[in-house]
This record gives C-alpha cells, structure tokens and sequence, in this order.
C-alpha cells in the first residue's frame, strides 16, 4: 500500500480530505492506511450495504448495531471505482 501511496503523491493526486475540504487538509499527503481504507471499502466496489444499524425508538439518538444476518447487501449498487 504504501508504494501506491507514493505513487499518487508523486503525481500529485489530492487526498480525500483535500477533496473534500482543500483549506482544512492543504498538504496532507497519502499513506498506506488511506489506501488501505480505501482499497477495502464496500463502497468503492460498488456495493452498498442497508439496516446495519436501527435506532432504539422513533426520535432516540442511540443507535444500535444490527447482526450481519440483517444486512441488506447491494452488489452494483454504485459504479464501482476500483
């Protein structure tokens, strides 16, 4: 990871963060675990995935995590960009 990371520092590729917000994160460079992060997102791969998580009642702010076996899983959902 970290050699792709080089390489998109080196072509002068923004972060993610840049992106997002050029002021707040100007100069951050790439590094292994971005790419990583990146790499193994379900999103990148066009997937999405539903009901991970459920709130306790209508208007609660806590959140509670849902098993795997609840999981509504997309494949294609997206274009995938890697």
């Amino acid at each position: 990871m970290t050699d792709i990371a080089k390489k998109l520092n080196e072509n002068g590729v923004i972060t993610p963060g840049e992106y997002i917000d050029p002021k707040r994160f100007c100069n951050k460079k790439w590094n292994g675990e971005t790419v990583s992060r990146i790499l193994n997102n379900e999103c990148y791969k066009g997937v999405a995935i539903f009901n991970k998580r459920n709130r306790d009642k209508v208007g609660s702010g806590s959140v509670v995590k849902l098993d795997k076996i609840l999981w509504i899983v997309n494949k294609d959902y997206y274009q995938a960009l890697i």
